[in-house]
């Protein structure tokens, strides 16, 4: 009997692992892409789209850009929209009628904002060229050389 209890108390305790998450349980914790990434995204959908398209395709087509939550969706949509129309960028809205009426469409009519060919010559676009690359990357106002803030020296 002492023995078996001997046994018993040297037999290490197996540890719980932790519970490996589900997939699904690992895509709603997992990292929605930075503001940044996310607006680029969204003007290069506008940019590309014939048609207006809706936030709720918009989020369908950006998919886990924006959050799952409508409400907080459609604040980081507003907050996008706004930061690229104080950027310059054109973005526009058409309410929808029909099965969609109420719903607002949004589009990026390009010939708004888009350069367009200047005529430049050859040699007038190599100068320019050469004259970007020589002009030093350097916010105003900073204290990094041109080197460390990506330009030549």
């Amino acid at each position: 009997m002492a023995l078996g209890a001997l046994t018993t108390l040297s037999t290490p305790v197996a540890k719980k692992s932790p519970k490996t998450p589900s997939r699904s349980a690992m895509q709603k914790t997992q990292p929605r892409v930075n503001a940044a990434e996310r607006m680029l995204n969204l003007l290069a959908l506008l940019s590309a789209r014939t048609q207006p398209i809706t936030l709720k395709q918009i989020r369908a087509e950006l998919h886990n850009q924006y959050s799952d939550d409508n409400n907080a969706a459609r604040a980081q949509f507003e907050r996008d929209k706004s930061d690229l129309r104080a950027l310059g960028i054109p973005i526009e809205g058409t309410v929808l009628g029909g099965a969609q009426a109420g719903e607002t469409a949004y589009s990026v009519n390009r010939n708004s904002y888009e350069l367009s060919d200047m005529g430049f010559t050859t040699e007038e676009l190599q100068a320019l060229q050469l004259a970007a690359s020589i002009v030093p990357l350097v916010p105003k106002g900073s204290r990094a050389s041109p080197l460390e803030a990506g330009g030549r020296a």
